[in-house]
């Protein structure tokens, strides 16, 4: 009977992977480079947050004396958090990064000063929002955008028209959406 048991054995501790960073003296020049050029770039030497209804400001007072307002909204991280969250803010790097302790989150200063709110698919949402606002003075612009032939033409289009006209000839060439289709087209529902 003892044979047919299993003999159960201890598995064998996890092995430890020591992962070897290389850092080349190219990237270490590059980096002391880049913190070079920081040096003449404004900092932050205060913040302020000043929430209110229709009015959810961050304020940075920066070094040259100027103010950065920026919407809390539009910050990737606070979005959704708390307005005493959001008052605890630190100053860090000599006033090139912000950190919230509450909510484990880092801005760097100047991404924000280059309106850079978040990561790039942030930057695109909030894009996103601004282009479908349907307001008074986008219906305005829309309009007379319309009176003046609409969306214009795309540039490389006619530059391939021009190329070819060089090459063939102009009474020969004319541009895509001028050329007779091949084969007939078929009528839409809207038009039947």
């Amino acid at each position: 009977m003892a044979a047919n048991r299993a003999v159960r054995r201890n598995p064998a501790p996890p092995r430890l992977t020591q992962h070897k960073i290389i850092t080349t003296d190219a990237e270490i020049d590059r980096a002391i480079e880049r913190a070079r050029a920081l040096q003449n770039e404004p900092r932050v030497t205060r913040v302020e947050y000043r929430p209110g209804p229709g009015l959810d400001l961050l304020i940075l007072k920066l070094s040259d004396g100027r103010r950065q307002v920026i919407p809390r909204e539009d910050l990737q991280g606070l979005q959704s958090a708390a307005a005493e969250q959001i008052a605890r803010v630190e100053i860090l790097g000599h006033g090139t990064g912000l950190h919230w302790p509450d909510l484990d989150l880092d801005l760097y200063v100047p991404s924000l000063l280059r309106r850079v709110y978040g990561s790039s698919s942030w930057m695109s949402a909030i894009g996103r929002r601004g282009g479908s606002a349907k307001g008074a003075a986008k219906k305005r612009a829309a309009r007379a955008n319309g009176l003046k032939g609409g969306r214009p033409r795309n540039a490389g289009a006619l530059k391939v028209v021009a190329v070819k006209a060089m090459f063939c000839g102009a009474a020969e060439v004319a541009p895509s959406w001028q050329q007779p289709r091949s084969r007939p087209r078929r009528a839409t529902a809207r038009e039947i």
